[in-house]
């Protein structure tokens, strides 16, 4: 992503997320309580390259509509849903957009 303090931030206020480390100064590891232990490595990378805007991650939650109204009300942007879905075992399922471009595809844990 192109601004690693701007998405530390964005994953503290849409998902209650704190940094647990790093696994070099500039790539934090946060941990997401949202119903597992989640934990997510941020990268930096240059705006508008592939890596900034490909993106993507699956997030398993608890709570899906909670979750999805956070990352809302944070900034993201929802594509579709809930849809339920065969190859996540008819769970519900939420797809967004970061602000910075990249997706995430939420997953009900039941």
């Amino acid at each position: 992503m192109p601004d690693l303090a701007q998405a530390t931030a964005f994953f503290a206020q849409a998902f209650g997320a704190r940094v647990m480390g790093a696994q070099s100064v500039t790539s934090p590891v946060l941990d997401l309580p949202l119903g597992q232990s989640e934990r997510v490595e941020l990268r930096e990378c240059s705006a508008g390259t592939r890596a900034g805007s490909a993106f993507s991650t699956q997030l398993v939650v608890s709570n899906l509509f909670a979750v999805v109204d956070r990352f809302r009300a944070a900034g993201g942007y929802l594509y579709h849903g809930p849809m339920r879905e065969a190859d996540h075992h008819d769970r519900p399922v939420w797809v967004g957009r970061f602000p910075w471009g990249g997706l995430v595809e939420f997953v009900s844990r039941s």
